[in-house]
């Protein structure tokens, strides 16, 4: 997992494959490069919360489950290039069939 200033970056992490006799076969994963962020957040947990509850909507009875302060890089799965974002990951979950993890800008 790869951590910046002592956060999570998400999606980045590097996996390491070893055979049977414990040699490496084979090294994959995401590696974020060049970060540079200010890692103080200006919304704080219990905002991210309500604005994730938001955007979820009430009809649902779901609640915020978890949240975490990490670094977001925006077109990381696109593989294409993006900003970091300063973000907190909210899940928020009903307990039955809803469960959904949002991300809110910790610095908008």
């Amino acid at each position: 997992q790869q951590v910046f200033q002592g956060l999570d970056v998400f999606g980045a992490n590097i996996k390491a494959h070893f055979n049977q006799e414990g040699n490496l076969t084979a090294v994959n994963g995401t590696y974020v490069p060049g970060i540079n962020l200010n890692i103080s957040p200006t919304i704080s947990e219990t905002q991210a919360m309500e604005r994730a509850m938001q955007s979820v909507g009430s009809e649902s009875d779901a609640t915020p489950i978890n949240s975490q302060l990490l670094l977001f890089r925006e077109n990381l799965v696109k593989g294409t290039p993006g900003a970091n974002r300063l973000a907190w990951q909210v899940v928020v979950s009903n307990g039955r069939d809803v469960k959904q993890m949002v991300f809110v800008d910790a610095q908008a």
